[in-house]
């Protein structure tokens, strides 16, 4: 299921909704939580999980950034990988893994990691919330910016970085969640990392969140060339 660089369609949310399913992820990891009412934010999951079953390999080691209450660490960590789940507030988790929770500022942790030292990064709609105010000043979209260029520091050639986000489908949005999908991929790839294939993106077809005035979610795969 080729779901990375392109905007979610109609189409995808029954083929989400198959793969959640037959994968028995209800019982595991679908606990009662008013996040799961919310369409846009499980499709981002489980999008991030297709995606990372599609490139795993033994022995990764994985960092999520701005975890919350997201199953994606320990879905992945369940797996037996090395995981990180990084978020600057607690938010008891009510997964049982091995992943490790980190209540830290993701820039500041980024700091400790080694260069070339993970081989994935995974971040569900939080790093365009990061650092969108520089002193009283907005400045569009520091936060992703800043963690791109953190991100391709300490990623190893060859790693990747999974990115689902909240996309406007107007530009409308210059600022923070609702962000232009070309402003993210130019961004990630003035910071050096570059998609894996070209983006799909056919307003045409996507799912769009009426009530956000035409926002659709995408999902990108970026790589650090070796």
């Amino acid at each position: 299921m080729d779901i990375e660089n392109r905007i979610l369609t109609v189409a995808d949310l029954k083929l989400l909704e198959e793969y959640k399913i037959k994968n028995n992820f209800t019982e595991r990891y679908y606990h009662p939580h008013p996040m799961w009412e919310d369409i846009d934010i499980y499709c981002k999951w489980l999008s991030t999980i297709i995606i990372f079953n599609k490139i795993k390999q033994s022995g990764m080691k994985v960092s999520d950034l701005g975890s919350g209450d997201s199953p994606i660490p320990h879905i992945i960590s369940d797996q037996g990988y090395n995981v990180d789940a990084i978020d600057i507030k607690d938010c008891n988790s009510p997964y049982q893994s091995l992943a490790v929770m980190v209540l830290r500022d993701a820039f500041e942790y980024l700091k400790e990691y080694d260069y070339n030292s993970i081989d994935v990064f995974t971040d569900v709609c939080a790093a365009i919330h990061f650092d969108i105010m520089d002193g009283n000043k907005h400045t569009p979209n520091k936060g992703l910016r800043n963690i791109f260029e953190s991100i391709y520091k300490v990623l190893k050639p060859g790693g990747y970085f999974i990115c689902c986000s909240d996309i406007s489908l107007t530009n409308d949005y210059p600022i923070g969640e609702w962000i232009n999908p070309y402003d993210i991929i130019r961004m990630a790839e003035e910071s050096g990392l570059t998609l894996t294939s070209e983006y799909n993106y056919n307003i045409d077809d996507a799912w769009v969140r009426i009530d956000q005035n035409h926002v659709g979610v995408s999902n990108f795969l970026f790589t650090k060339k070796i």
